[in-house]
């Protein structure tokens, strides 16, 4: 951009950033959206084409405030039914992939694969759990729900029928987010986008977020 011009005056105009940001949250290279001016502040020695008012506004003497706008992932815990019919058994799950369960009762917070589909049920979609998925003991729980009667950090040798869990999982899902960059730059932290640029990421704009995803435990 040429300093003699205000090339930004525009609101909206989508610019590439070309300078990390302090924080970590807006990298070089990623394009963003002017949204707000501010006069630049006044320095001792001015520089050529500032002048000491904002009468007349160029990049000269123009901060710029900006913003991106981006897909944003996020992760929640769900868990399984602790009671009823959709308790997990024992033999659903394995310390291995492919795997076998264990002789012995897993104690909570045990991570462990599914060796079979899982259904969460819940609103307004019920979630599926694939095979292989990697999740982590909630509790041990009779098939009535209650909690087993003997101390939580014991293991027994597994019942056929008998050991059932809650398990819990990570569900990542995805937003569109805007965030605002808590600092203003002048101009020669910008430049003008490409019109392949400009088509490319109008085409990212345009993009509806993944849906809901079971990932495994981390």
């Amino acid at each position: 951009m040429r300093d003699a011009d205000y090339d930004l005056v525009q609101a909206k105009e989508l610019v590439m950033l070309l300078y990390d940001q302090p924080g970590g949250h807006f990298r070089g290279g990623t394009i963003v959206e002017i949204c707000g001016t501010e006069q630049a502040p006044h320095s001792e020695t001015k520089r050529p084409g500032q002048p000491t008012d904002w009468t007349v506004a160029t990049d000269a003497n123009t901060y710029y405030r900006f913003r991106k706008r981006e897909i944003q992932y996020n992760t929640d815990i769900v868990v399984t039914a602790d009671r009823g019919a959709h308790i997990v058994p024992h033999h659903q799950l394995s310390r291995s992939r492919n795997g076998r369960a264990d002789t012995t009762e897993y104690l909570a917070a045990t991570l462990v694969y599914t060796l079979q589909d899982i259904q969460i049920f819940r609103r307004p979609q019920n979630l599926l759990i694939p095979r292989g998925t990697l999740g982590r003991i909630s509790v041990r729980v009779t098939r009535t729900g209650s909690a087993p009667h003997y101390r939580g950090d014991a293991q027994r040798v597994v019942a056929p029928g008998t050991t059932f869990y809650a398990v819990e999982f990570m569900l990542r899902h995805a937003k569109w987010e805007e965030t605002i960059c808590s600092f203003m730059r002048d101009c020669h932290s910008f430049r003008k986008l490409t019109q392949q640029e400009v088509a490319r990421y109008t085409a990212y704009q345009a993009q509806l977020p993944p849906p809901d995803t079971i990932i495994n435990w981390v």
